[in-house]
């Protein structure tokens, strides 16, 4: 059955950044000797744009410039997160968030598809650039 919904690719550098900017590598929730600042208030703000915008279906798009924003270690605590959550990620490191969430025409298409596959850890999402 298709589904009508929209989905929206959330490139998420402006996340990223707020909250490195808002937290300033401040522990404030640590758990298990693990600091969980960040993850915190990403998906705060990520849920916060989420009620206020309406969206129901979506994929977070991390790119190079969310490693440039925030630490590796951070950006990686994210991505963990979201998959945990069941959220769809798309990370690479060295694609840019706009060339990742960039969708064009014929062979401009920076997507081609995304696919989901189950897994022993979990739902994986793989993308294929043209």
């Amino acid at each position: 059955m298709v589904s009508t919904t929209p989905t929206y690719l959330v490139d998420t550098t402006f996340f990223l950044r707020r909250t490195a900017d808002a937290f300033h590598d401040a522990p404030l929730l640590v758990a298990d000797g693990r600091d969980h600042t960040f993850a915190y208030g990403f998906l705060r703000d990520l849920l916060r744009a989420r009620r206020a915008l309406g969206v129901t279906r979506g994929i977070l798009v991390v790119g190079k410039e969310g490693h440039a924003v925030a630490t590796d270690a951070d950006v990686k605590a994210v991505v963990e997160y979201a998959k945990v959550l069941d959220l769809p990620v798309v990370h690479q490191t060295q694609r840019t968030g706009s060339y990742l969430t960039c969708i064009g025409y014929g062979r401009n298409s920076s997507i081609n598809s995304i696919s989901r596959k189950r897994s022993g850890a979990g739902k994986q999402y793989r993308l294929e650039i043209a």
